[in-house]
């Protein structure tokens, strides 16, 4: 083998370790999109039987410590720091719109902090 051989072989196998690199890197983007969606749904399904209990007990409809008991385990319940800051803004008063565009601005920082190298498991 020469080597202009030994070169281009060298070259083929780098070009397919970073092929392989960005395929894992890929689905572990994947992977926790998927993870962060299904956490949120089951926040949101959650949530509903919670309130869906809430509004159907007589008792409780109407009573303001059973609701601010509610506002505490959700919030209590969410694993993700956007969650729990949404929240807080829509009971304070924010539109869901303002709580979204503060999630949006949440997660534009977000990138701009992490790097390529980093993997975030739930």
């Amino acid at each position: 083998m020469t080597d202009s051989s030994d070169e281009q072989a060298a070259n083929n196998f780098s070009s397919q370790a970073q092929e392989i690199h960005n395929s894992i890197f890929n689905s572990i983007v994947a992977f926790q999109f998927y993870d962060r969606l299904s956490q949120r749904l089951d926040h949101v399904k959650r949530d509903l039987g919670w309130l869906s209990e809430l509004v159907s007990a007589p008792n409780s409809a109407n009573n303001p410590s059973a609701w601010e008991k509610l506002q505490n385990d959700i919030k209590s319940n969410y694993s993700m720091e956007e969650e729990r800051l949404m929240f807080e803004h829509i009971m304070n008063g924010a539109s869901v719109n303002e709580a979204l565009e503060i999630y949006r601005h949440h997660f534009e920082k977000t990138d701009e902090d992490d790097s390529d190298d980093e993997v975030e498991l739930f």
